[in-house]
């Protein structure tokens, strides 16, 4: 990763778009609602509080706190697992990880 990417990810701007946050755009609030509040839920059981605006399917304000909390990286996956109506445990998978399983397979050929 680029100097400076962590900042970029983390800075005031930095916004989680989603497709459908597990239907929440539909079922739990309307278009014309300016955010609803979501806990996210880590492998150590830390929460992190932030804000989800439907109208643009992104987590906002608390997201860049959780980016730099966790150290994430371009090429992480996370895996958002609905465990309460506003709740979500999340895995992260590091792109480490992945990268240098792939690597290892090739090789044993």
């Amino acid at each position: 990763m680029e100097a400076g990417a962590l900042d970029k990810l983390a800075s005031g701007n930095c916004w989680l778009l989603l497709c459908v946050l597990l239907g929440l755009t539909n079922c739990m609030v309307q278009k014309s609602a300016l955010c609803i509040g979501i806990t996210l839920v880590d492998e150590e059981d830390d929460k992190f509080c932030m804000l989800y605006q439907p109208s643009k399917a992104a987590l906002s304000t608390g997201w860049g706190g959780f980016v730099v909390d966790h150290k994430l990286l371009d090429g992480d996956c996370l895996v958002f697992q609905l465990i309460e109506r506003t709740m979500f445990k999340v895995y992260i998978i590091r792109a480490a990880s992945y990268l240098k399983a792939s690597t290892d397979e090739a090789s044993s050929f």
